[in-house]
């Protein structure tokens, strides 16, 4: 059986015909996703929200000229897409 804990999120798998492509990977600029095929072979991703990412960050502490690094985005339009003055 196969599990994926996230918070909000339980995906287990018990039926053979359902298997995960990988565990929660956490991309450079920190967002959380995981891909698992569905009965038809088709790839389904679950990942986090931008805005989810930057709360998550925002809320442990990191500061708004690093999370704009880390997004690859300018400080000034961070500060503008989450409404932060």
């Amino acid at each position: 059986m196969n599990k994926i804990k996230w918070k909000g999120f339980l995906l287990t798998t018990s039926d053979s015909e359902m298997e995960v492509i990988h565990d929660t990977l956490t991309y450079d600029w920190g967002q959380k996703v995981f891909r698992f095929y569905d009965y038809d072979k088709h790839i389904v991703e679950v990942s986090e929200s931008i805005q989810g990412v930057f709360n998550r960050l925002y809320a442990q502490g990191l500061s708004l000229p690093k999370i704009a690094e880390r997004f690859g985005d300018p400080l000034e339009i961070v500060k503008e897409r989450y409404s932060i003055s």
